[in-house]
């Protein structure tokens, strides 16, 4: 269902990625390249790519880079406008991804999983493609921050946020400009949840913040000076090293939960 979504409004999100991005182009992006690595010579992959913007900024970086997303326009786009000999894109489902065990040295994902039914899915391939020790880095709206129902409140220039319904997960409508498309909520317990269960250990939490250059050119940005509308997570494959399996499931069927010597609470 979120692929035909997608497919459908293919057309609109390219002319809002193309125009109407602020957010991404002056905030987000800029903050999740200042956290990567040098990049030379690695082989990296880029999660959703969409129409390959940020995959083609980071091809820039002296890297081989091929971006995935499973709508066929988006890739159609990305090859016409970036591909090269370094910078490839493929139509593939994240969840299902062809290539081998160990592919890759560095992993991105930028604002996707937020979008997708079953992020933990992804995050296990994720893990397998990566090469022992690889990186992944990946950006988020902020769950704490940005749940189904919130509001801003100003007072005095100063932004406080109302918000609700934390713990609503699972899908929810997200509207722009003349389209609509669906959004997955997820706890930050679950996110971090999802990381360990992927095998990953959590290397950072990185929250951007607009400096005042940016709200003066920008003033919008004046509502996320104090409140984080997304978030930058960093993690790392070292096998073995956050074995959780005998952890993964503490609530039996039953719905009690389990301690680690296999009682009950």
């Amino acid at each position: 269902m979120i692929k035909k979504t997608w497919e459908s409004v293919s057309k609109r999100w390219i002319a809002f990625s193309d125009n109407q991005d602020i957010h991404r182009e002056h905030l987000n992006t800029p903050a999740f390249l200042s956290c990567l690595p040098d990049l030379s010579g690695k082989d990296v992959i880029d999660v959703a790519c969409g129409i390959g913007d940020n995959t083609n900024l980071l091809s820039k970086m002296d890297c081989r880079i091929t971006g995935i997303d499973f709508c066929d326009e988006f890739i159609d786009v990305a090859n016409k406008r970036y591909s090269s000999e370094k910078t490839k894109f493929i139509c593939m489902d994240a969840e299902k991804m062809s290539f081998a065990d160990n592919s890759f040295d560095i992993a991105v994902s930028f604002m996707a999983l937020m979008d997708m039914e079953k992020p933990e899915s992804v995050m296990k391939e994720v893990f397998r493609v990566l090469k022992n020790e690889g990186l992944f880095f990946f950006s988020i709206i902020h769950p704490c921050f940005c749940p189904p129902e919130k509001n801003y409140v100003e007072k005095a220039g100063k932004y406080a946020k109302e918000v609700g319904a934390y713990f609503d997960v699972g899908q929810h409508t997200k509207k722009f400009e003349g389209f609509q498309t669906y959004r997955y909520h997820w706890t930050l317990g679950m996110w971090i949840d999802y990381i360990i269960q992927a095998g990953f250990c959590l290397q950072s939490i990185i929250e951007p913040r607009p400096d005042n250059k940016l709200i003066e050119k920008h003033p919008h940005f004046k509502q996320v000076e104090d409140i984080p509308n997304n978030m930058i997570i960093v993690c790392y494959k070292k096998p073995n090293a956050c074995d959780v399996s005998s952890v993964m499931n503490p609530v039996n069927e039953a719905g009690a939960i389990t301690t680690l010597n296999g009682g009950e609470l």
